[in-house]
């Protein structure tokens, strides 16, 4: 008579946002899922199984935000808890904005009929009048 047990490790991780995919040494091994919320809060628990015992790279990716690659210690039977990873939002300008004053670059945000915003640097918008605007150039990536 043989008995066998299962002797592969785990890993778990949540991101921020939800969304992202997983990757495992390379290998894509599928996305996070939201737990309901907005982009701010924290995916469901997704979990790797039956990981050999020893070092492993978990790479996350999503459209608009950086990579976060991390390398954690799987041991056999045991789960591994790469915790709450939050992505960093990709800062990539897509709009440059003429005035009389000068160019501006920066992230489109929003427009309506008197003002375009946009994000010059991270978390800091920028409110154009039209009235001064002289000429808008999308950029393309």
């Amino acid at each position: 008579e043989f008995r066998l047990s299962n002797t592969m490790g785990k890993i778990d991780v949540r991101t921020v946002p939800a969304g992202a995919e997983i990757c495992l040494d390379g290998r894509r091994i599928g996305l996070t899922r939201s737990s309901g919320g907005d982009d701010s809060e924290p995916s469901d628990l997704f979990t790797i199984d039956n990981l050999m015992e020893g070092e492993h790279t978990v790479t996350i990716r999503r459209g608009g935000f950086l990579e976060a690659v991390r390398t954690v210690q799987v041991a056999a039977k045991e789960t591994a808890h790469l915790g709450r990873v939050a992505l960093r939002r990709a800062f990539i300008p897509n709009i440059e904005v003429t005035t009389a004053n000068g160019v501006f670059r920066g992230v489109f945000k929003s427009q309506n009929a008197e003002t375009i915003i946009i994000e010059t640097k991270p978390g800091t918008d920028y409110p154009i009048p039209r009235q001064f605007v002289r000429k808008v150039e999308y950029l393309t990536k």
